[in-house]
């Protein structure tokens, strides 16, 4: 795990963004799927948009804090 992140940005609005993608994000659309799964592949093309876009977008945002939040989710 990464050092603790220094962000404006509230928790609560990174798990929301992560939450909406597989039903709001372009590429679910085109792809046809509503669901970031817990076990992600090098072929899950949502997962690795999600990535791109999200944390391209939130840049105080560490790639396993999105995963863990993703994880998290599915519990």
């Amino acid at each position: 795990m990464s050092a603790p992140r220094l962000a404006a940005i509230a928790f609560e609005h990174i798990e929301a963004e992560l939450a909406a993608f597989p039903i709001a994000s372009e590429t679910s659309f085109r792809l046809g799927t509503s669901a970031l799964y817990q076990l992600v592949s090098q072929k899950d093309v949502l997962w690795r948009a999600a990535e791109r876009e999200i944390v391209g977008a939130l840049p105080s945002l560490p790639l396993d804090e999105a995963s863990l939040i993703r994880d998290n989710r599915r519990r």
